[in-house]
């Protein structure tokens, strides 16, 4: 119970954070859809993640603990997490703007929605004002995330096409 609450207040604070990219010409949440198998996403997202360097906390795949049947009635058929902890960079973000710390980990969503298995990831530097000192920052983290999502799940993307 204590996860689906995690996972609403999640989804809130998601759904908060979208109209940040009205002020960008990006959006606040990253999206990369593969038409691939969930498990083989996961598996490979987590492995490439990994070979970076990146320290991950994989959590439990939400749908494990439905309350009921009806959540397949809706057009999301699964949800898992990856938490990716930067200790340097962290450390870094907490000399240049402690309110910032409110954003590790980072979180990964992976969510399965017909055929496709699709990634989601806030963008930490919508988060941030224009004139912080860590943004630079923040945007060196998100782009190295974001380039690995795509250098790690771009050959599985093409294994899948026919």
């Amino acid at each position: 119970m204590l996860l689906l609450l995690r996972f609403c207040c999640s989804c809130l604070l998601l759904a908060s954070f979208s109209v940040l990219s009205a002020k960008t010409d990006e959006a606040s949440i990253y999206q990369y859809a593969v038409q691939a198998d969930f498990a083989a996403t996961y598996k490979t997202l987590h492995s490439g993640l990994q070979a970076e360097g990146f320290r991950l906390n994989a959590l439990p795949d939400f749908t494990a603990y439905s309350v009921s049947d009806k959540q397949y009635q809706y057009s999301v058929k699964k949800i898992n997490r990856l938490t990716i902890y930067q200790s340097q960079e962290t450390m870094e973000i907490s000399q240049l703007e402690p309110a910032l710390l409110a954003l590790f980990p980072l979180r990964l969503t992976l969510i399965k929605q017909a055929d496709m298995s699709i990634i989601l990831f806030l963008r930490p530097s919508h988060l941030a004002q224009a004139d912080s000192p860590a943004l630079p920052l923040l945007r060196t983290i998100e782009q190295k995330i974001i380039q690995r999502i795509e250098q790690t799940l771009s050959p599985l993307a093409s294994q899948e096409q026919p």
